[in-house]
């Protein structure tokens, strides 16, 4: 919407200029207000949305994060998902914008156990970067090697990226 507003707005500037008569005139006014209120589009729709949702353009931009074969979250220390990469959104099911703002818990843990008594979930809250779990997922018993890294804060919370991945035949042999 900010684009294509701004980019409205620069041609009816660019009219009003190609219009007018007067140096002091109206269509030379007009045009200098259209011009103005096209930057303003354009710094909502790129310099504000970057610098207040960082994640949601790196999620659009990283490419890479999807080349991961194992799912890879970056959550917040209170289990919430900022980005999913495709293997992820796969293992989940969904898109992977649908799992940003979701809980990890309920995507990717236990579904039996509440998230205040999931062993993931209070490792996740300890501060513990690598762990295997025995969880039921899926009917059936499966091993899951987590590992997080801390990355950064974002809005006074930590941020870590989780990548977990199936154990369960590693663990049987």
């Amino acid at each position: 919407l900010g684009m294509s507003a701004a980019v409205s707005l620069m041609i009816l500037a660019e009219l009003c200029f190609s219009s007018y008569m007067d140096l002091y005139g109206l269509g030379n006014r007009i045009g200098h207000l259209l011009k103005i209120v096209a930057y303003w589009y354009v710094y909502l729709a790129l310099v504000r949305s970057t610098l207040s949702e960082p994640f949601t353009m790196l999620a659009r931009a990283a490419s890479t994060y999807d080349a991961v074969p194992d799912p890879a979250l970056m959550i917040t220390d209170t289990g919430v998902i900022l980005q999913a990469n495709a293997a992820a959104a796969a293992q989940a099911g969904i898109p992977a914008e649908q799992l940003a703002g979701e809980s990890v818990h309920t995507r990717f843990h236990d579904p039996a156990l509440h998230a205040d008594s999931c062993p993931a979930c209070r490792r996740l809250t300890g501060g513990e970067t690598g762990f295997d779990l025995d969880l039921e997922l899926d009917g059936g018993a499966r091993t899951l090697a987590c590992s997080v890294a801390p990355f950064g804060t974002l809005r006074d919370r930590q941020v870590y990226v989780q990548v977990l991945r199936d154990g369960t035949e590693r663990m049987r042999m």
